[in-house]
């Protein structure tokens, strides 16, 4: 007798820290603006009563709710115009659920464009598993729910779900930080090419210290940006749309029209500030990589080694001090 009450206290008191932590996620999920619908072969009494525990439904004297509760039975007669009506409701409750009547509720979801993240661990669930675009399976579930599933969560709890998908948020941001970084710092290399290219200035950069540039200096706080944290409460943004990208037409014009350009100015005026401290205007460089070395041109081309010289010479007492 003893042992058996034992029991049962462990079994409470293991149910009431799991109903914490589902109350918790499901909150989190909300102000994520992530819907949470509860698919169930439990009687509609018994899931109510559960949804209610962890927060899915919640009734507010003098507020119109906005959630259902679904029997199973009527699922097959919902015509297309109550769908579109309950899909847009905040919370669902589907209560004895066949597996045929599962998957069409994500078939039903998918059809109004709906990512659809769901969560089983039974035989039953393994057809909708299969169909959702994310099927979550748990540890301890059937082997047939494991393999129709694409992430299984060793846990079999439900906070883990959330806090993926606040880890997926921040991958998603550090990632559009890290190409707005290589977009942009290779906007001016390109630059240093086109001036030669095209106006016949002296070239900026040579291949060696382009390739120095890229590998020694701009891999580092490529890596580091990866691991950026969080800027303010990722879990308090609405979802993003299906159809968006990392490199969409917003972060190209910030990389290649906003700082690029504020860059390539920077370093077109520290181009010519070299020169000109060094007694060379920008109109002798002007056009001057075609014929500098020439002959006729020796006034250029003694001004230019001797700045040349001087540049070796900064640099040697830069390194030495």
């Amino acid at each position: 007798m003893q042992k058996d009450l034992t029991k049962i206290l462990k079994d409470l008191s293991r149910m009431s820290r799991l109903k914490d932590e589902s109350a918790a996620a499901v909150k989190k999920c909300k102000e994520a603006g992530i819907k949470v619908f509860m698919v169930t072969g439990d009687h509609h009494t018994t899931a109510k009563a559960i949804a209610k525990q962890i927060g899915i439904i919640e009734e507010i004297p003098g507020q119109e709710k906005d959630w259902a509760v679904v029997y199973g039975e009527s699922i097959q007669h919902i015509t297309d115009e109550e769908w579109d009506r309950l899909i847009s409701m905040k919370s669902l409750v589907f209560s004895r659920t066949t597996p045929e009547q599962k998957l069409l509720i994500v078939e039903q979801c998918q059809k109004r464009k709906q990512i659809i993240a769901m969560t089983g661990d039974g035989v039953n669930d393994a057809p909708a598993l299969k169909k959702s675009d994310i099927g979550v399976g748990m540890g301890s579930g059937s082997d047939v729910a494991k393999q129709a599933a694409d992430i299984i969560l060793t846990d079999d709890n439900f906070s883990s779900i959330v806090e993926a998908i606040q880890e997926g948020r921040l991958m998603f941001d550090n990632i559009k930080k890290l190409m707005a970084y290589i977009l942009t710092h290779t906007f001016p290399e390109v630059w240093a090419i086109m001036l030669n290219f095209c106006f016949a200035l002296p070239i900026a950069t040579s291949s060696l210290m382009i390739l120095s540039i890229d590998l020694g200096t701009e891999i580092p706080p490529g890596i580091a940006m990866c691991k950026e944290p969080m800027e303010g409460d990722l879990m308090r943004r609405p979802p993003r749309k299906r159809e968006k990208v990392v490199v969409n037409r917003t972060l190209l014009l910030y990389s290649y029209f906003y700082i690029a350009h504020i860059q390539v100015l920077a370093c077109f005026f520290s181009y010519w500030y070299i020169f000109y401290s060094h007694g060379i205007a920008l109109s002798d460089l002007w056009m001057s990589a075609m014929d500098h070395w020439k002959l006729e041109k020796d006034v250029v081309q003694l001004r230019f080694n001797v700045a040349h010289v001087h540049l070796l010479v900064d640099c040697y007492e830069y390194c030495s001090s």
